[in-house]
Order: C-alpha cells, then sequence, then structure tokens
C-alpha cells in the first residue's frame, strides 16, 4: 500500500491503475476531489501485459518491402540488411519485420510476443506452464540479426507462437537454424 497525499496527487495519479477511472462523466459530480487530504492505493497487485506482438513476414524481395511497409507505417525500418528488415513501432506497439527466409510462398508469416527483460521472459514461461501449454526454450540464439531467448508454443492447428527477449544486435548473421519443431 502507498498513501497518495494531496502535494503528491499528481505523481500518484500516473501510476494508479487505468481501471481506476470513472464509468462516466456524470459520477465525476459526486465527489469533489479538491479537498481530499490522502488516499491509500493497494499496489500490491501485480499486472502482467503484454509488451509488443511480434509479425515476421515472407517476402520475395526486400526492397521492393521495404518500399512499401516504409510508405505504410511512415517509417523508415529500425534494423536493415540485404535479406531483412525490421520496423520497431509504437503505434500500434508492433515488431513487424520481412525477410526472405523460412518456409512457405511470399506472405507466410509467423507471430510471437516480444518482451522487454529477461525477467519478464520468465514470468512469461512460467505463465505458458501454469496454463498447461507445451513449450520449447532456446537461449543465446541468433534469429534476425539479433541475440535473443525464446520459448515456443503451438495453438491447436500448429501454429507456432515465439515468445522472447532481445538482447541486441548479433554479427553472426541472420541465423534461425535452430528454430525448433512445434512443441
Amino acid at each position: 500500500m502507498r498513501l497518495a497525499t494531496s502535494s503528491n496527487w499528481s505523481a500518484v495519479s500516473t501510476w494508479i491503475p487505468k481501471w481506476f477511472t470513472w464509468a462516466s462523466s456524470d459520477a465525476a459530480n459526486f465527489v469533489d476531489t479538491t479537498n481530499i487530504e490522502s488516499i491509500i492505493v493497494d499496489t500490491s497487485t501485480k499486472v502482467t501485459t503484454m509488451k509488443r506482438i511480434h509479425i515476421g513476414l515472407k517476402v520475395d524481395d526486400i526492397e521492393t518491402g521495404v518500399d512499401f511497409y516504409t510508405r505504410l507505417f511512415g517509417a523508415e525500418p529500425t534494423l536493415q540488411r540485404d535479406d531483412y528488415a525490421k520496423w520497431m513501432l509504437d503505434d500500434p506497439r508492433v515488431n513487424f519485420s520481412i525477410d526472405t527466409h523460412g518456409d512457405g510462398p511470399p506472405g507466410s508469416a509467423h507471430y510471437g510476443l516480444q518482451l522487454e527483460t529477461m525477467a519478464e521472459l520468465e514470468d512469461a514461461r512460467d505463465h505458458v506452464d501454469s496454463a498447461a501449454l507445451s513449450r520449447t526454450d532456446k537461449n543465446n540464439l541468433v534469429c534476425g540479426y539479433q541475440r535473443q531467448h525464446k520459448s515456443w508454443v503451438s495453438d491447436p492447428h500448429g501454429l507456432k507462437w515465439e515468445l522472447f527477449y532481445t538482447e541486441g544486435i548479433a554479427d553472426e548473421g541472420y541465423g534461425c537454424d535452430e528454430t525448433p519443431a512445434a512443441p
């Protein structure tokens, strides 16, 4: 529990959970917040949020794909190689990549959830375990020119989703030879 007083209310309002809002604008008329001296806010509840969705799309021509998606997103790729490009977008919050690798024809895609720390990846792995889903893990692998730690789960139709944390850019090349079969 943390105590919010009138002197620190503006700072407190930034960490109050988003669900702490009025159901309608009329509700605010019933409470005068100008004379609130203090309020107790319970911050002990852990809220897990997904950080960034990942979509990886296979293309047959990187230059054409980069031109199209740069114009579509209104942003240059954050990482680009001869056979790969990635956009880290904030609106929508997505890691979108294109490459010439992988199985399937151009337009084939893979999906994932990118986490911001190794601890978040461990929490996600715990969540998968508690949901009784099978997972396969690989740590310290190179994928898309980046050093990553990953876990894969498959949906009922066999579509693989990757949960991953990226440490940084790798000099070893594109990578991804270590992608396991569906769990």
